[in-house]
């Protein structure tokens, strides 16, 4: 059977008949004809398959979106809850829940920001730089250069304790906190002059 009526359903029936006359009685056209028609039909199957490839790679993605969002979820759940435990005081409880929510959303800036304040409340100063440090490469804010600060001076770290309150302030000048902890380093430095400047612009912030 020639390749052409094989394939006929692919085919319009103005289509067909073009063919058939083609291929009646002229052996040569009829090959062409066959010719014709498997280049015609490997196209379609190979644009079917482009189809279905670009379909399974859409419900791919879409399975992926869901499942992000639903980690994206849980996570912000947990951060509710581990920040409820941290204000009433459960430091280990705030940690853990912490802990479990950045298993399910890794690159949460936040979370990392109050695990690492459980952890500097937790007298777990070094935990606390580390938590803090990745908080600041993922979202570099102000308080998150602040809590660092507290955890170095807790630690006795004083010239990386200034760096940091220093950094605080350059991204948010208008924050009294910062010139009163930084207000603190500078006394632990001996810095009695700038500690005295700190002190009174901390004063005057905090009036406004």
């Amino acid at each position: 059977m020639p390749v052409w009526r094989r394939f006929s359903c692919f085919l319009s029936p103005s289509q067909q008949a073009r063919v058939h006359s083609l291929c009646h009685g002229d052996k040569l056209a009829g090959k062409f004809a066959d010719q014709a028609i498997s280049s015609s039909v490997r196209e379609r199957v190979l644009l079917i398959g482009l189809v279905v490839t670009g379909l399974t790679v859409l419900a791919g993605l879409h399975l992926w979106r869901v499942r992000q969002e639903n980690h994206w979820g849980a996570a912000q759940a947990m951060l509710e809850e581990g920040t409820h435990k941290l204000q009433t005081g459960d430091l280990r409880g705030a940690e853990a829940t912490f802990t479990q929510a950045l298993a399910a959303d890794a690159d949460n800036d936040y979370l990392y920001l109050q695990r690492g304040l459980a952890r500097l409340w937790l007298f777990e100063y070094a935990a606390a730089v580390a938590d803090l440090s990745r908080s600041i490469a993922l979202q570099p804010r102000p308080i998150a250069y602040l809590r660092r600060c507290e955890a170095h001076q807790a630690a006795s770290h004083y010239r990386a304790a200034l760096s940091d309150c220093s950094e605080a302030i350059r991204r948010d000048p208008g924050d009294p906190a910062a010139y009163r902890l930084r207000a603190a380093v500078r006394r632990a430095l001996g810095d009695a002059p700038g500690a005295l400047r700190d002190a009174q612009r901390s004063t005057d912030l905090s009036r406004k």
